[in-house]
């Protein structure tokens, strides 16, 4: 019997996937936990068709992301934070805090699994931070300033 999973199930695959699975198991344990449900012509055109959809979300988004790491390479972006005499910060600035100083100065929205920062900032001054996408690389300077 055919079936389109429901949720993710052990050695039989994700959710969304049409399998072929013996009837017992799925009158007994598929269909009636939740698991599954049967798999007709329509179900079945109904998942392909959504697979397109967000295949073309995400291609869209990312060539929106690729758009914005272009524009964004070379850029300086100035932070101001609380700063002690000596340059150190009283907070670490990590990858979340460059996305929302991105996206304050320059209105790119870039996601944060794109910034590439080996470890959190603790220093006043200049960093090189690569941002990367899976087709571009791009670099921009993050100046950090004394601030309130």
């Amino acid at each position: 019997m055919k079936v389109i999973l429901l949720k993710d199930v052990s050695k039989l695959g994700q959710t969304g996937a049409v399998k072929e699975v013996a009837d017992g198991y799925a009158q007994n344990m598929l269909i009636p936990n939740g698991l599954a449900e049967m798999a007709t012509d329509k179900k079945i055109e109904a998942i392909e068709n959504k697979k397109e959809e967000v295949q073309a979300q995400n291609e869209a988004k990312e060539k929106e992301i690729i758009a914005s790491l272009k524009a964004l390479d070379g850029k300086k972006i100035v932070m101001q934070l609380p700063v002690n005499e000596k340059g150190h910060l009283y907070k670490q600035v990590n990858a979340d805090d460059i996305q929302t100083a991105i996206k304050n100065e320059t209105r790119q929205n870039i996601p944060v699994s794109a910034i590439l920062l080996e470890q959190s900032l603790k220093e006043a001054g200049e960093h090189t931070i690569n941002l990367k996408s899976a087709k571009v690389t791009s670099r921009i300077i993050l100046n950090i300033q004394r601030g309130n």
